[in-house]
């Protein structure tokens, strides 16, 4: 009996551990085909999220190229308007030079009709006196009766050459 009990025992045993295999590798396939499972539902996800990452890196890469044409855009009009202000400057230079030189002929415009007016003046007033001195010289150039005939009529008027000439500033050199 000693043998059947050892059999019966082994028979236990090993039904025993064969339940706790079978059950342990059903366990274990199970286990194996949930990590599957999830590994593959997570891949789906790694895949998605790196999708997603491309997608916006891409959408930055993007803004960031937008971006950049804005600023060299924005950095070329600056360029202009810097260029527009140095020619607006060598303008406003330009002008006050003008504006100067146009001073200038203004004061010596008027200078020179000042001068115009002057020698105007003066030329006036030489005929005056180159008139007056041909009047004497024609008087002078007459026979002494004549100038008597003159000086008699022009006593009547109450004007005579030589009042004339004195107020003008000639004196007779002396009498006939």
């Amino acid at each position: 009996m000693s043998n059947e009990k050892y059999v019966n025992y082994y028979i236990e045993t090993l039904t025993s551990v064969m339940n706790d295999a079978i059950i342990n590798n059903v366990s274990l396939q199970a286990n194996s085909k949930v990590i599957d499972d999830v590994i593959l539902e997570q891949s789906k996800v790694i895949e998605e999220l790196k999708q997603h990452i491309e997608s916006m890196n891409q959408l930055e890469n993007n803004q960031i190229d937008s971006l950049n044409n804005t600023i060299n855009t924005l950095n070329a009009e600056i360029f202009n308007l810097r260029v527009e202000i140095n020619n607006s400057n060598k303008l406003k230079v330009e002008y006050d030079n003008t504006k100067n030189q146009i001073q200038h002929l203004d004061t010596f415009r008027n200078e020179l009709l000042k001068s115009q007016k002057e020698n105007e003046n003066i030329r006036l007033e030489y005929e005056y006196k180159i008139k007056g001195l041909e009047e004497r010289i024609e008087y002078l150039q007459l026979s002494p009766a004549k100038r008597k005939k003159i000086d008699e009529s022009q006593s009547n008027n109450k004007t005579t050459i030589s009042t004339t000439l004195e107020v003008e500033g000639v004196k007779d050199g002396g009498s006939f």
